[in-house]
């Protein structure tokens, strides 16, 4: 556990999980990429290494690490992160790679099993059951392709959970039950939705954004699909799921958006972030970093006081809601400038 000191309190952070973004190399352009990385940065083993120590002693129970990039699988010695990653996840720890699918084999596959990871995921870009627009989305003319490849692979496999991951836009809300129907029929474990962020490539792409009635209605609808689908987990990776449940009792202080709080990210090129969509809240540069000297940054950044204090401002500020939900900051800061400010998505706002 990290302890946090701040103006008013002392807290105790455990991460749930933390996202290393290990290459900026990938093999598509996607429309709403969050980092729109260019030429081919690579988080180096050293660095790697060092993040790992630092972060392995903060872990909270049942938390763990997500791989991804750029395309994770492109990185020059991926399967050598691996391996050190290995030597130092507890039994409680899972570890996830995020990938576009287009160089998953069986090989692959075979060598993640026999480093025997306690519980191991694999996080699977789907965004249409439309094939043309889900390649259009990717820039890429075997995408859609090469995820169904990809899913069906890693769904035969007992040792690996298989995670799809669909990014939408507000105009396929009503396509989430194909989306299911076709998730299901691959045989995988785990549908997790996304709405588009405006950042990155995504940032000056109106068209790409819910709005608070879409988002809303987003939500309703994915509630009504899991009880169709009972085999299949399908969730909603968004701040604003947590409004419907907050007054069931299911949601405690740190629910919704966690950033800073229970996760934060690296990218390829060493900046520490507190959610890989907050491009401007910069806690450190880790290159050359030691663990103990990420530590000394981690707890000293006037950014992650704010977002463990929850002071956030405007109407997310007033809100009963504060510590369960929390908004998306990432959502605020495009919208308004101010990262603690007010979630445009939000519904319950007037």
């Amino acid at each position: 556990m990290l302890h946090i000191e701040t103006d008013d309190a002392i807290y105790e952070v455990g991460f749930q999980h933390i996202q290393i973004n290990v290459t900026a190399r990938c093999n598509m352009r996607c429309e709403h990429c969050r980092g729109a990385y260019e030429g081919t940065a690579d988080l180096s083993v050293e660095d790697f290494t060092s993040l790992i120590f630092f972060s392995r002693q903060h872990i909270g129970e049942k938390g763990g690490y997500l791989l991804t990039g750029g395309e994770p699988l492109l990185h020059p010695w991926f399967k050598d992160l691996l391996v050190i990653l290995r030597e130092q996840v507890r039994d409680d720890d899972f570890v996830t790679i995020a990938t576009n699918g287009t160089f998953l084999t069986g090989d692959f596959l075979d060598y993640l099993g026999a480093l025997s990871f306690p519980e191991f995921r694999i996080s699977i870009s789907l965004d249409s059951v439309d094939q043309v627009r889900h390649n259009r989305f990717r820039h890429s003319p075997r995408g859609h392709q090469d995820s169904v490849r990809a899913i069906e692979l890693v769904a035969k496999r007992s040792d690996i959970k298989c995670i799809v991951r669909a990014t939408i836009q507000a105009d396929q809300i009503e396509e989430m039950g194909a989306m299911a129907e076709l998730v299901e029929s691959l045989g995988a474990d785990v549908l997790s939705i996304s709405s588009i962020i405006p950042a990155g490539r995504a940032r000056n792409k109106p068209e790409f954004i819910f709005g608070k009635k879409a988002k809303q209605a987003l939500i309703a609808r994915i509630i009504d699909l899991r009880p169709q689908h009972p085999k299949l987990i399908i969730d909603m990776n968004d701040p604003l799921a947590y409004i419907t449940t907050a007054d069931e009792g299911r949601c405690g202080e740190f629910g919704g958006c966690i950033a800073g709080i229970g996760t934060f990210s690296v990218e390829p090129d060493g900046t520490m972030l507190p959610c890989p969509l907050l491009h401007n809240q910069v806690i450190a540069n880790i290159k050359g970093m030691k663990p103990e000297a990420m530590e000394q940054a981690y707890i000293n950044s006037p950014f992650i006081h704010s977002l463990i204090e929850r002071k956030l401002t405007d109407a997310c500020g007033d809100c009963r809601l504060r510590f369960t939900c929390g908004g998306c900051r990432a959502r605020a800061e495009a919208d308004s400038g101010n990262f603690l400010g007010a979630d445009p998505d939000c519904w319950l706002q007037s």
